[in-house]
C-alpha cells in the first residue's frame, strides 16, 4: 500500500500520526528516500501485527522504548523519554481519586460524570492509559464486567493529554486507541482528546496557519485545540510526571514571562516570596512551572465561572523534592498552603541523591517524591492548609509493594509545621526545635566560590598554567569563546576589580591584579596566580585566581582569608545523609564543598577578625557558663557536638527538614569538653590551620596513642585508574602506590553520603569524572604529582584521627542532651539578639 492510501487510512483514527505521514509521503516521491521508505514498510509487513498486538495494548511503548534506546540514546536522555513504572503510576491515579472522592465529595471519584483529568506532560500515554483501567475496574467491582465498558467510554471524553513531541504522543495515540477498543468500548466521533501542543504556552495564543498546506493546517490546529483546553475546560485533576531540566530560565512560556488576566502579573510570581532574592532562582525549573500550570489550571483557570466545582481540584504529580524543603521555593509552599485544603507528600527516595543500587524508583540519581494536593469547597486561604508527609523505604520491588496499603485518610503519616513557608517535611520534636540553628550563631554567610566554570580549579599548578597558556593563545573567536565557556558574568571581554589579596604589605599579592582589562587582549600570562582552596571535604585543589574567569567571586570570604580562620559549611537544602552533620575549612570553599550539591559558608570571623556571632552571645554565653566563652571557642563547641556521623544518626528524623541545629549545654563541665574535642576536629578538617591537636607538629606526626596509616610503597609515575583495598590487612592500593593501617571505617569515610577518598582519589586518576564545561576540562594532568603522595597519607591520617573520636563525641552528645540546655529563646530573653531569619547580615570590612 503506498505512502498516500496508509496516511489516509490513519487520519481517520491517528490524526496527528496520518497527517504527519502525507507531509512526509508528498516530497519523498520518485527520490531515494522513498525507495528506502519502500523497503522499510515491505519489511514490517512480514510482522504478525495481530498476533503481537494480542492482549498488548503496550506493544508500541515497548518498540518506541528499546528503538528510541538503540537510534539514539543521548536523545531518549534529553528527551525524557523514560517509562514511568506503572505500579507508581497506579498508586498516583488510586491517589487522586481517594482525593476526589473524599475531598471533592464525589462518590465515584474519577467516574463521577462531571470530573475531568489531564496529563500536561503526557509522553506515552501511561498516565492517561491507568486512568482508564481504574475507571473499568471501578465499574466493574460495584455493577459487573458489563459495566466496565462504559465506564470507559464516558471516561475517555473527559480525559485530556498534551505532549511536547511528536513521536511520544504518537505512541500514546496508539496504545490508548488500542487500550478502549480491548475495553469493548468506542472513541468518541471527535477523537481522543489529545493533543501535540505546549503546555506552558499562552492559553490564547491561536496558529499562524494561513499559506500552510492543508495537512500541515491540521498539525497546527492542534495547538489551538490544546490551548482552547487550557483556557476554557473545566478540569478537576491534573497529574502525571513533568519534565526536569533546571536552569530552565527563559523556557517557561506563560507562566514565566506572561500575564494572566486575573492577576496581571506572570503566574509563576504566585510561587515567589517578598526577600527571598536569589534563593529564587531555584524556581527556573520545568517541573516547577508545570507545578504552577497545573495548580492554575486546578484552582484558577475557571474560578470565575459559574461551574461545579471550578475553584476546586486536584492536582497529583511525581517530581524532584527540592520544593518540600529549600529556600527558594518558600513562596511555593506557601501558595500551597493558602490555595490548598489539604496535601500529601509520599516520599519515594527517601535515601537522597544517588539512592543505593536497586533502591531508587527511576533510573535517575535525583530524589523524587508524589505530592498530591486539593483544594475542596470553601477553601480560606487565611487557613494554612494540613501537609501529611511520610516516606517508602527499601528495595524498588519492596516500595511497590506498600504503595496498594497508602491511603490519605490511612495511617503512618507525619504531620509538616503550619507556618507558611515551612518546609514539607515533619515537624520537628520542641527539643530539637529549641535549639539555635548554626545559622542563628553566624550572622553572615554566603554562598561558596561559585565560579560557575570547572577549568578554574586542579590538584595540579602546571595543569592550570596549561590550560590558561591554552585559552591565552587561542587567536580563533568562536574556540577561544568554546574555551573560556563564557557567560553573562564571565566573559572575554568583561572587566571586575581584582580579587583581595591576603598578602597585600608582605609580599606579592596572591591573586590576579591585571583585571581591569578584557581578558581577550591578554598575550602572555607567564605565571597564573594559583590560590589554594577547599573544593570538596578534606580536599584541598588551586583555583586560577582572577576575578574575570569567575562567575561570582564572593569578595567578602575573600576577604575573610585571614590566619585563624575557619569556614564552616552546611548542607542546608537536604539531608546531609552519612557523615558528620557540618564540614570546616581553613581554605576558602567551593560552593559545592560540602558534599557537591551546594551548601552554604558561615566563616567564624569576620574580614576584620572580629567573631561572626550573634550579637551578645559571647557575654550572654559567658554568664550562663560561669567563665569567659572565646569566639572560637563556640565553633570548637559545634564542631565537638556536630562533627561526627553520631549527630546525623541522633537527629536522623528531625534533619529530614534541612538545617543544622545546635544544642548548646548549660553545664560547664560538658562545654569544655566540647571545646577541647572540638579543638581536634578543627585541627584535622583544616589540615592543622585552625584548631589544636596538644602535642602534635602534623596530622601525619607519629602520635603513640593511634595507629596511622603509612606509606609502605611509592606511587611511582602512573596515574591511578582504581582504589583497592583488602578489609583483613588494612592494606589500601591507589594504583602502584601502598598505604598500610588503613581501617575499614576510614575507607568508608563519607561526607553528606560521598566516600571522600573515591571522591579524592578520582580528581587524580587518569580519567577525573566530574563535569566537562570546556574542552580545557580535559587538559590533566599525565603523571603523578609527588605531593600528592604526600597530600593522600595526610587524608588518610586525617579520617584516621577523626574517626578515633566519634566515640567520644557520641557519649558528650548524648550527656548534652540528657543535662541542661540552653535553649534559643532563653538565650535571647537573655541578651542575645538572633539575626533576622532569611537573611544574611553583612560583615564588618577589615
Amino acid at each position: 500500500m503506498p505512502l498516500s492510501e496508509i496516511a489516509e487510512t490513519l487520519t481517520g483514527q491517528y490524526g496527528v500520526m496520518g497527517r504527519s505521514l502525507s507531509l512526509v509521503a508528498q516530497p519523498i516521491r520518485s527520490t531515494p528516500v522513498q525507495t528506502a521508505v519502500e523497503t522499510i514498510t515491505r519489511t514490517l509487513s512480514a510482522v504478525n501485527w495481530g498476533h503481537m498486538a494480542s492482549g498488548r495494548s503496550d506493544l508500541y511503548l515497548h518498540l518506541y522504548e528499546h528503538f528510541l534506546a538503540a537510534y539514539d540514546p543521548a536523545l531518549k536522555q534529553a528527551s525524557g523519554s523514560y517509562y514511568t513504572p506503572v505500579e507508581l503510576v497506579d498508586a498516583m491515579v488510586s491517589w487522586a481519586d481517594e482525593a476526589v472522592r473524599e475531598h471533592l465529595g464525589r462518590p465515584r471519584g474519577l467516574r463521577d460524570p462531571v470530573t475531568s483529568v489531564i496529563d500536561p506532560a503526557m509522553g506515552t500515554g501511561t498516565y492517561p492509559l491507568s486512568v482508564l483501567r481504574r475507571v473499568a475496574a471501578d465499574a466493574a467491582a460495584e455493577y459487573g464486567p458489563g459495566a466496565a465498558a462504559e465506564a470507559v467510554s464516558s471516561m475517555v471524553g473527559r480525559l485530556y493529554g498534551i505532549e511536547l513531541q511528536s513521536g511520544p504522543f504518537s505512541v500514546a495515540e496508539l496504545r490508548i486507541s488500542q487500550a478502549v477498543k480491548e475495553a469493548g468500548a468506542s472513541v468518541p466521533a471527535s477523537g481522543l482528546r489529545m493533543f501535540v501542543g505546549d503546555t506552558l504556552e499562552d492559553p490564547t495564543a491561536t496558529a499562524a496557519d494561513e499559506g500552510l498546506s492543508w495537512n500541515a493546517g491540521l498539525i497546527a490546529q492542534q495547538r489551538v485545540e490544546a490551548n482552547r483546553v487550557k483556557r476554557d475546560e473545566n478540569i478537576q485533576v491534573v497529574i502525571g510526571n513533568p519534565p526536569y531540566k533546571d536552569k530552565a530560565g527563559g523556557r517557561g512560556g506563560w507562566i514565566e514571562t506572561g500575564v494572566d488576566p486575573a492577576t496581571g502579573r506572570a503566574p509563576l510570581d504566585e510561587f515567589r516570596a517578598p526577600g527571598n532574592g536569589r534563593n529564587e532562582r531555584h524556581l527556573n525549573n520545568l517541573y516547577t512551572y508545570f507545578w504552577r500550570w497545573a495548580t492554575w489550571k486546578a484552582f484558577e483557570s475557571t474560578a470565575h465561572r459559574e461551574l461545579e466545582g471550578a475553584d476546586q481540584g486536584v492536582v497529583c504529580f511525581v517530581t524532584a523534592t527540592g520544593y518540600l524543603t529549600g529556600p527558594g521555593f518558600a513562596g511555593m509552599r506557601e501558595y500551597l498552603r493558602r490555595q490548598c485544603s489539604a496535601g500529601w507528600i509520599i516520599n519515594v527516595t527517601p535515601e537522597g541523591l544517588n539512592p543505593p543500587p536497586g533502591h531508587g524508583v527511576f533510573a535517575i540519581q535525583t530524589p523524587v517524591a508524589v505530592g498530591v494536593f486539593v483544594r475542596g469547597p470553601r477553601t480560606d486561604t487565611d487557613t494554612s492548609a494540613p501537609i501529611y508527609y511520610r516516606n517508602v523505604t527499601g528495595t524498588k520491588a519492596q516500595k511497590f509493594e506498600q504503595f496498594p496499603d497508602i491511603h490519605l485518610a490511612g495511617g503512618g503519616w507525619q504531620e509538616a509545621p503550619s507556618a507558611w513557608q515551612a518546609p514539607f517535611t515533619p515537624q520537628s520534636g520542641a527539643a530539637w526545635s529549641s535549639f539555635p540553628s548554626v545559622r542563628d550563631l553566624y550572622p553572615w554567610y554566603s554562598t561558596g566560590l561559585s565560579t560557575n566554570r570547572t577549568w578554574v580549579y586542579s590538584p595540579s599548578p602546571d595543569t592550570l598554567q596549561y590550560r590558561l597558556n591554552t585559552v591565552v593563545a587561542e587567536t580563533d573567536p568562536a574556540e577561544k569563546s568554546a574555551l573560556f565557556k563564557e557567560s553573562r558574568d564571565a566573559n572575554l571581554r568583561k572587566t571586575k576589580a581584582p580579587l583581595p589579596p591576603s598578602r597585600p604589605r608582605t609580599g606579592e599579592p596572591d591573586t590576579y591584579q591585571n583585571t581591569r582589562v578584557p581578558f581577550e587582549t591578554e598575550t602572555f600570562i607567564p605565571h597564573a596566580s594559583l590560590v589554594r582552596v577547599g573544593y570538596r571535604s578534606f580536599d584541598r585543589q588551586w583555583v586560577i585566581a582572577d576575578s574575570r574567569l569567575i562567575h561570582d567571586c564572593r569578595r567578602p570570604l575573600w576577604e575573610a582569608r585571614i590566619p585563624g580562620q575557619v569556614y564552616v559549611t552546611e548542607q542546608h537544602s537536604f539531608h546531609p545523609k552519612q557523615g558528620p552533620g557540618l564540614s570546616f575549612s581553613g581554605l576558602l570553599p567551593d560552593m559545592h564543598h560540602f558534599n557537591n550539591r551546594g551548601g552554604r559558608v558561615l566563616p567564624m570571623l569576620n574580614p576584620d577578625g572580629t567573631a561572626n556571632l550573634a550579637a551578645g552571645l559571647l557575654d550572654t554565653l559567658t554568664g550562663c557558663l560561669g567563665a569567659r566563652v572565646a569566639g572560637p571557642d563556640v565553633t570548637a563547641y559545634v564542631a565537638g557536638i556536630t562533627g561526627h556521623p553520631g549527630y546525623v544518626e541522633t537527629f536522623d528524623d528531625e534533619l529530614r527538614t534541612p538545617g543544622i541545629r545546635v544544642p548548646l549545654t548549660a553545664d560547664r563541665n560538658l562545654w569544655d569538653r566540647a571545646v577541647e574535642v572540638g579543638r581536634k576536629v578543627l585541627w584535622c578538617h583544616t589540615y592543622g590551620l585552625a584548631g589544636d591537636w596538644e602535642g602534635q607538629a602534623s596530622v601525619a606526626s607519629p602520635d603513640p596513642d593511634l595507629e596511622l596509616p603509612r606509606y609502605e610503597h611509592s606511587m611511582g609515575s602512573a596515574l591511578p585508574s582504581t582504589v583497592d583495598y583488602d578489609e583483613t590487612t588494612h592494606v589500601l592500593h591507589l594504583g602502584a602506590g601502598v598505604w598500610s593501617h588503613v581501617t575499614p571505617q576510614v575507607r568508608g569515610y563519607t561526607v553528606g553520603g560521598t566516600n571522600v577518598i573515591d571522591a579524592w582519589a578520582d580528581k587524580r586518576s587518569a580519567t577525573p569524572g566530574g563535569n566537562k564545561t570546556s574542552p580545557l576540562d580535559h587538559i590533566v594532568a599525565e603523571t603523578w604529582e609527588a605531593e600528592w603522595s604526600t597530600e593522600f597519607t595526610e587524608l588518610l591520617c586525617t579520617l584516621t584521627r577523626l574517626v578515633s573520636l566519634e566515640a567520644d563525641q557520641e557519649a558528650l552528645l548524648a550527656a548534652v542532651l540528657d543535662g541542661p540546655l540552653l535553649s534559643r529563646d532563653e538565650l535571647g530573653e537573655a541578651g542575645v539578639v538572633w539575626p533576622p531569619a532569611n537573611k544574611s547580615v553583612a560583615p564588618p570590612k577589615a
